[in-house]
């Protein structure tokens, strides 16, 4: 049971932003979670959000702009089975 628990914990915090753009492949991972923390805690809107962040390559964007986080789908099909 207890490795179950902390499987759970691992997926439901693990994020699959994909580590560089598939365009031109410039890394962009690093910017998820200021992305995540701007747009979603702190209200900013997304367009301001990328400025800021100083991504400018609408192929970037788009990355950031057309990402939907499936972790939450993933842990459905996870459950332990007695």
């Amino acid at each position: 049971m207890n490795l179950f628990v902390n499987y759970y914990v691992i997926l439901k915090n693990m994020s699959f932003f994909p580590i560089r753009c598939f365009s031109c492949n410039k890394p962009i991972a690093q910017y998820e979670q200021k992305y995540i923390i701007m747009t979603e805690q702190q209200g900013i809107s997304k367009k301001d959000t990328l400025d800021k962040l100083n991504i400018k390559r609408y192929c970037c964007r788009r990355m950031f702009l057309g990402h939907v986080n499936v972790s939450e789908q993933v842990l459905m099909f996870s459950e332990k089975k007695s």
